[in-house]
């Protein structure tokens, strides 16, 4: 059975991943979700469990990057 729906995996990372991707500090990448609304929430796996969709962090970046050209 074939779908004509696009799947995209989602590429799950950890804090120390989203920090190594934007060159900071892993405290800069909580502060971020605190302050800005636009930056990619995590997902909450379980109570203790949290990953980020790496490819909205990407897109997230990107998009920071065409607003400032």
């Amino acid at each position: 059975m074939s779908s004509s729906a696009t799947t995209h995996a989602i590429e799950l990372g950890t804090v120390k991943d989203v920090a190594a991707i934007l060159t900071i500090h892993e405290k800069t990448v909580w502060r971020w979700m605190r302050e800005d609304d636009t930056f990619p929430r995590q997902i909450r796996l379980s109570s203790a469990c949290s990953r980020w969709d790496l490819n909205a962090v990407r897109a997230w970046i990107a998009g920071r990057v065409e607003v400032q050209q």
